[in-house]
């Protein structure tokens, strides 16, 4: 039976990660109103294709370090269509660089530089040494790490202050947003990774030991943003709000797994939460 239209389009823009670029752009537009930065024009289109580059990048390297027909959707898609998108992410990596080199600032150059090489040894880590692909139990945190970083590095270059107790409040409550979704979804996805033989913190501690943690990870983030609300002065209250509704969205879908899981809507969920703080520029 033909997949309906709708549905293609959908998994399209999943496989492509575009869903995952737009949420860039909803986080950076967070950042530059948490810090009250006016950042240049450029660095919104510069920044979400930048994004696009490195998940493509990896995703691809999973694509070809596999020597079967992966499990994972994303990945399997990157298989069969490996040398067209290898030729995007060059020339869009190119243009990024172009429009980095031309346009950016001494200081945000070298954070982007510091960022891509952070990338870089993650994505050569996990996917090229042994003891990465067995022990890396950390890889979801690199890349909350990461992603976080690039959503707050150039607003925080552009603001030339350093930043309030309330400010690095915000960033390390996002932070622990991203780094909980990819655990989260790693937990969804462990069946397929450990039949394609990839690390992530479900495969090496297994859903018995992730699922309670989890449970009292995302308890705690939400008693943890209560708590400063009344502890951290001149804290953005609508950002605490909408980093509370997230991380009550990723508890949902843990402990009502079923119907999410059943049609592979988990993903789409976990990414589309990174849509909410857009919602900042309405207050």
């Amino acid at each position: 039976m033909k997949t309906p239209a709708p549905f293609r389009l959908l998994n399209a823009i999943q496989n492509l990660s575009i869903e995952v670029v737009a949420a860039s752009v909803c986080s950076l537009a967070f950042a530059v109103e948490i810090l009250d930065a006016e950042v240049q024009g450029w660095w919104y289109i510069a920044f979400p294709f930048a994004v696009w580059v490195l998940y493509t990048t990896d995703h691809l390297i999973d694509a070809r370090v596999l020597n079967k027909i992966a499990l994972n959707p994303r990945h399997r898609f990157h298989q069969l269509h490996f040398s067209k998108l290898v030729a995007s992410v060059c020339l869009v990596g190119i243009g990024v660089l172009v429009m980095v080199f031309s346009q950016a600032s001494f200081p945000l150059m070298l954070a982007g530089i510091g960022l891509f090489l952070l990338s870089l040894v993650h994505m050569l880590m996990v996917n090229f040494t042994s003891r990465g692909r067995s022990q890396w139990v950390q890889k979801e945190l690199m890349v909350a790490l990461i992603y976080t970083g690039g959503s707050w590095m150039g607003p925080l270059v552009w603001t030339n202050d350093v930043p309030s107790v309330a400010v690095i409040t915000v960033m390390v409550s996002f932070l622990l947003t991203v780094w909980g979704e990819g655990m989260l979804i790693a937990a969804f996805e462990l069946q397929m990774d450990a039949a394609d033989g990839q690390a992530s913190i479900a495969t090496r501690l297994g859903m018995s030991k992730l699922r309670p943690w989890l449970l009292v990870y995302f308890f705690a983030q939400l008693l943890l943003l209560v708590l400063f609300l009344l502890v951290v002065a001149e804290i953005s209250v609508p950002a605490v709000l909408i980093l509370g509704l997230m991380n009550g969205i990723l508890l949902g879908l843990l402990i009502f797994p079923k119907p999410f899981v059943r049609n592979g809507m988990y993903h789409l969920i976990g990414e589309l939460i990174f849509f909410l703080p857009a919602l900042l520029l309405l207050f």
